[in-house]
């Protein structure tokens, strides 16, 4: 088995429903980071607001894990579960 190289960030009890969030997801879902944080920051959506930070976060985390530049980055997988 091999292991993907990649990054993640997760957020945990969110008070907005996963159907709303879900929405947002899967329009960011495989597009590149600066194409999915200007998206999220043009959509006026409380879902596109919390996705915004955890998308950050996971870029944060390959920045210091690796010293990738981000705009090298991709979002891969997006998902919202209750």
């Amino acid at each position: 088995m091999t292991h993907k190289k990649g990054y993640f960030a997760r957020a945990r009890f969110l008070l907005t429903a996963p159907s709303k969030v879900r929405r947002i997801a899967d329009e960011i879902r495989r597009k590149p980071y600066p194409q999915a944080m200007a998206l999220l920051e043009s959509l006026p959506h409380k879902g596109a607001k919390l996705l915004r930070k955890v998308v950050a976060s996971a870029a944060a985390n390959a920045a210091v894990r690796q010293q990738e530049p981000r705009r090298g980055l991709a979002v891969h997988q997006g998902a919202a579960h209750r």
